[in-house]
C-alpha cells in the first residue's frame, strides 16, 4: 500500500487490536477481559485528570466509553471519572508546606470503599503510588472508617523534581519523597482539619435496611439512640430487626 499525507483532526488516536497474533503463549497470562478493560479505563482517566485543557475519549468494541471535553473543568472531570454521587461526598483539601504543595479532595467517611481503586495520587503531573501516603491519609480518619475501609482521595502534589526519586518500581509506578515526614505531617494535619470542620452526618434513609447497610453506619446508629432495656416495655406487637450488632425494635403503628 502506499503511504502518504492525509487529513485528519488534530490529536492522538491509538488503536489497540490483534495484541498477541506474533506472541499468542502472552495471551494465556493476561487476566480477564474486564481486568484489562478497568486498567485501560484507569490509564485514560489519569490522564484525563493530569490534563484537563485536553480531549479525551476511549472507545471499546465499538462503543464510545467516556469522553472528556477541552472546555471540561476539572472538578467536572473528577465528576465524571468517580461519578456524581461520589463527587458529591468530596471535600476540598488544600496542604502546603516548605516541602510541596498538595490539593485536591478527600471523601466523606461513608462513601470509603473495600479497595483502594478510588484513590488517586499525582506528583508533578505523574500518576503514582505512595503506600505511605494512603496510609497516613487513612489513619486520619481514625474511628471514621472500619478497618477494612479504605478513603476516598484525589490529591495533586507539586514539589522539585530532585525531591522525587521515580526509580524504585520498574514501572514508575511508585515513588520515594525526599522530606516524606515533613510532607506527610502537613498533609494530615489538613486532613484532620477538613474532617474537624465539616458536617460528617450519616444520611439514614428509606434504604436503612439495605443488606449493603455499613458496620460504621448502623454503629452510629446505636450511638444516637437512647438505650433501655426490653424488661421496660411492653413488646408484645413489637417486631425485632437487626443490623449487623445493632438490633432494631419497632412497632407497625
Amino acid at each position: 500500500q502506499e503511504i502518504k499525507e492525509t487529513a485528519m483532526n488534530r490529536g492522538t488516536v491509538v488503536t489497540v487490536s490483534d495484541l498477541f497474533v506474533n506472541t499468542p503463549a502472552r495471551l494465556r497470562f493476561v487476566r480477564s477481559k474486564s481486568n484489562v478493560t478497568r486498567k485501560i479505563f484507569q490509564v485514560v482517566s489519569n490522564a484525563a485528570l493530569i490534563f484537563p485543557k485536553i480531549s479525551f475519549s476511549l472507545d471499546h468494541n465499538g462503543k464510545e466509553i467516556f469522553r472528556f471535553l477541552p472546555r471540561d473543568t476539572l472538578d467536572a472531570r473528577i465528576g465524571k471519572v468517580l461519578g456524581a454521587d461520589i463527587y458529591s461526598h468530596l471535600l476540598p483539601i488544600e496542604a502546603n508546606s516548605a516541602y510541596s504543595n498538595i490539593k485536591g479532595f478527600i471523601g466523606r467517611p461513608q462513601i470509603a470503599a473495600k479497595t483502594r481503586s478510588r484513590q488517586f495520587l499525582f506528583i508533578n503531573n505523574r500518576a503514582v503510588k505512595n503506600p505511605a501516603i494512603a496510609a497516613r491519609i487513612k489513619d486520619s480518619y481514625q474511628s471514621l472508617l472500619a478497618p477494612r475501609d479504605h478513603p476516598v482521595f484525589v490529591l495533586f502534589v507539586t514539589m522539585p523534581a530532585q525531591s522525587v526519586d521515580v526509580n524504585i518500581h520498574p514501572r514508575k509506578e511508585e515513588v520515594k519523597i525526599l522530606n516524606q515526614k515533613e510532607v506527610l505531617d502537613a498533609l494530615v494535619a489538613s486532613v484532620q482539619d477538613t474532617l474537624v470542620k465539616n458536617d460528617l452526618t450519616y444520611q439514614l434513609g428509606s434504604d436503612l435496611y439495605d443488606t449493603d447497610f455499613d458496620r460504621n453506619s448502623a454503629d452510629i446508629l446505636k450511638r444516637a439512640s437512647d438505650l433501655w432495656t426490653v424488661k421496660e416495655k411492653d413488646y408484645s406487637n413489637i417486631e425485632v430487626g437487626q443490623i449487623h450488632n445493632t438490633c432494631l425494635l419497632y412497632t407497625s403503628d
